[in-house]
């Protein structure tokens, strides 16, 4: 997220307001209500397809494992495509940023 130079306000009724408090609630680090409120909606926008799927580093790094896992234990007819999946998150077939610091070697 770039750097927050736009101001939006927003008018909300008590029984949303009190939703997002007990969102914020269950939050490690308990947000403030803006904060709560721009994570809501990047958490509904994601959802709603219009970015699309995001891994986070740690998610790409397991799925990278699983298929390392998945392939030197030769598992065949299995329900996953080690290949397919690398693909996707390294950008071969849907575009996702990857950090260089993955050893490409073993793909």
């Amino acid at each position: 997220m770039g750097p927050m130079s736009e101001r939006f306000e927003m008018r909300v009724d008590e029984d949303l307001l009190g939703r997002v408090n007990v969102w914020r609630e269950k939050q490690e680090d308990a947000p403030s209500r803006a904060e709560a409120m721009r994570r809501l909606v990047e958490l509904g926008l994601m959802k709603s397809g219009v970015e699309g799927v995001r891994f986070s580093d740690g998610e790409k790094l397991l799925a990278f494992m699983m298929g390392d896992i998945y392939r030197h234990l030769k598992i065949k007819d299995g329900e996953i495509d080690p290949k397919f999946i690398t693909r996707m998150i390294t950008g071969g077939l849907v575009s996702f940023p990857v950090k260089e610091t993955v050893a490409k070697e073993n793909f």
